[in-house]
Protein backbone atom coordinates (compact mmCIF):
# COMPACT_ATOMS: atom_id res chain seq x y z
CA UNK A 1 0.00 0.00 0.00
CA UNK A 2 1.03 3.51 -0.95
CA UNK A 3 1.80 6.49 1.38
CA UNK A 4 -0.66 9.12 1.11
CA UNK A 5 0.64 12.24 -0.70
CA UNK A 6 1.55 14.94 1.35
CA UNK A 7 0.34 17.93 -0.44
CA UNK A 8 2.32 20.62 -1.02
CA UNK A 9 2.92 23.29 0.98
CA UNK A 10 0.95 26.78 0.13
CA UNK A 11 2.24 30.40 -0.08
CA UNK A 12 -0.98 32.37 0.02
CA UNK A 13 -1.15 35.87 -1.83
CA UNK A 14 -4.09 38.07 -1.12
CA UNK A 15 -4.80 40.37 -4.05
CA UNK A 16 -4.57 43.48 -1.81
CA UNK A 17 -2.11 46.91 -1.68
CA UNK A 18 0.64 46.33 -4.52
CA UNK A 19 -0.08 42.54 -5.16
CA UNK A 20 1.85 42.74 -8.28
CA UNK A 21 5.18 42.78 -6.56
CA UNK A 22 3.72 40.27 -3.62
CA UNK A 23 3.08 37.35 -6.16
CA UNK A 24 6.50 37.74 -8.11
CA UNK A 25 8.09 37.59 -4.74
CA UNK A 26 6.12 34.57 -3.82
CA UNK A 27 5.83 33.45 -6.41
CA UNK A 28 10.25 32.96 -6.02
CA UNK A 29 9.62 31.88 -2.84
CA UNK A 30 7.30 29.23 -4.14
CA UNK A 31 9.61 27.22 -6.50
CA UNK A 32 12.12 27.17 -3.93
CA UNK A 33 10.01 25.20 -1.50
CA UNK A 34 8.32 23.75 -3.95
CA UNK A 35 5.02 25.10 -2.78
CA UNK A 36 2.43 26.05 -4.72
CA UNK A 37 0.62 29.59 -4.79
CA UNK A 38 -2.40 29.83 -3.64
CA UNK A 39 -4.01 33.80 -4.99
CA UNK A 40 -6.71 34.94 -2.88
CA UNK A 41 -9.42 37.59 -3.66
CA UNK A 42 -11.01 38.69 -0.82
CA UNK A 43 -14.52 39.99 -1.36
CA UNK A 44 -15.24 42.88 0.81
CA UNK A 45 -18.93 42.49 1.70
CA UNK A 46 -20.42 45.92 3.06
CA UNK A 47 -21.51 45.19 6.96
CA UNK A 48 -25.29 46.51 5.83
CA UNK A 49 -25.58 43.11 3.65
CA UNK A 50 -25.77 39.38 4.58
CA UNK A 51 -21.67 37.65 3.88
CA UNK A 52 -23.63 35.20 1.38
CA UNK A 53 -25.64 38.19 -0.35
CA UNK A 54 -24.58 37.72 -4.28
CA UNK A 55 -22.50 40.68 -5.44
CA UNK A 56 -22.01 40.14 -9.30
CA UNK A 57 -20.17 43.32 -10.16
CA UNK A 58 -17.66 42.70 -7.30
CA UNK A 59 -17.23 38.52 -8.11
CA UNK A 60 -17.09 39.57 -11.87
CA UNK A 61 -13.84 42.07 -10.57
CA UNK A 62 -12.43 39.38 -8.49
CA UNK A 63 -12.30 36.62 -11.58
CA UNK A 64 -10.94 39.26 -13.97
CA UNK A 65 -7.66 40.29 -11.15
CA UNK A 66 -7.10 36.52 -10.35
CA UNK A 67 -6.44 36.05 -14.16
CA UNK A 68 -4.51 38.64 -14.49
CA UNK A 69 -2.61 37.56 -11.46
CA UNK A 70 -2.41 33.93 -12.94
CA UNK A 71 -1.23 35.29 -16.50
CA UNK A 72 1.57 36.99 -14.54
CA UNK A 73 3.02 33.87 -13.22
CA UNK A 74 2.47 31.79 -16.29
CA UNK A 75 6.38 31.05 -17.20
CA UNK A 76 7.11 31.01 -13.32
CA UNK A 77 6.81 27.06 -13.11
CA UNK A 78 4.95 26.87 -9.65
CA UNK A 79 1.41 25.87 -9.60
CA UNK A 80 -1.20 28.77 -9.21
CA UNK A 81 -4.74 28.11 -7.42
CA UNK A 82 -7.00 30.83 -8.03
CA UNK A 83 -9.76 31.74 -4.83
CA UNK A 84 -12.06 34.06 -3.33
CA UNK A 85 -13.38 34.37 0.21
CA UNK A 86 -15.91 36.86 1.80
CA UNK A 87 -15.25 39.14 4.80
CA UNK A 88 -16.15 42.73 6.29
CA UNK A 89 -12.59 43.54 5.77
CA UNK A 90 -10.00 42.19 3.25
CA UNK A 91 -6.99 41.81 5.48
CA UNK A 92 -8.88 40.20 7.91
CA UNK A 93 -10.34 37.78 5.98
CA UNK A 94 -6.87 36.73 4.38
CA UNK A 95 -5.48 36.39 8.18
CA UNK A 96 -8.69 33.83 8.71
CA UNK A 97 -8.53 32.31 5.29
CA UNK A 98 -4.70 31.48 5.97
CA UNK A 99 -6.02 30.30 9.19
CA UNK A 100 -8.39 27.96 8.03
CA UNK A 101 -6.34 26.77 4.58
CA UNK A 102 -3.01 25.68 7.13
CA UNK A 103 -0.78 27.82 4.73
CA UNK A 104 3.00 28.31 5.05
CA UNK A 105 3.38 31.89 4.60
CA UNK A 106 1.36 34.55 3.59
CA UNK A 107 3.01 37.44 1.56
CA UNK A 108 1.35 41.16 1.36
CA UNK A 109 3.22 44.02 -0.57
CA UNK A 110 2.23 47.64 0.47
CA UNK A 111 3.36 50.88 -0.83
CA UNK A 112 6.03 52.59 1.74
CA UNK A 113 3.43 56.12 1.31
CA UNK A 114 0.21 54.05 1.91
CA UNK A 115 1.26 52.30 5.13
CA UNK A 116 2.35 55.49 6.61
CA UNK A 117 -0.64 57.40 6.37
CA UNK A 118 -3.51 57.18 9.16
CA UNK A 119 -1.65 54.62 10.52
CA UNK A 120 -2.15 51.69 8.44
CA UNK A 121 1.10 50.02 8.84
CA UNK A 122 0.35 49.56 12.82
CA UNK A 123 -3.35 48.39 11.38
CA UNK A 124 -2.11 45.68 8.14
CA UNK A 125 0.86 44.39 10.46
CA UNK A 126 -1.18 43.71 13.51
CA UNK A 127 -4.25 41.89 11.79
CA UNK A 128 -2.07 40.04 9.76
CA UNK A 129 0.42 39.32 12.64
CA UNK A 130 -2.30 38.28 15.51
CA UNK A 131 -5.01 36.50 13.16
CA UNK A 132 -2.90 34.63 10.48
CA UNK A 133 -1.25 31.79 12.18
CA UNK A 134 1.52 30.94 9.63
CA UNK A 135 4.63 33.40 8.56
CA UNK A 136 4.18 36.30 7.29
CA UNK A 137 5.94 38.26 4.73
CA UNK A 138 5.24 42.21 4.44
CA UNK A 139 6.87 43.46 1.47
CA UNK A 140 7.04 47.47 1.57
CA UNK A 141 8.27 48.76 -1.94
CA UNK A 142 9.78 52.33 -2.05
CA UNK A 143 8.99 54.74 -3.85
CA UNK A 144 10.32 54.98 -7.53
Amino acid sequence: MRPKAQPKPAILVPLIGAWGRAIGFAADHAAAAKAELHLLYVLEVPRTLPLDTALPEMEQEAQHTLSEAEMMLRRRGVTVRKLTTRARDALEGAARFAAEMQSKLLVAAYLKEDLIERGARHTAVNILCHEAPCDIAVYCIAPE
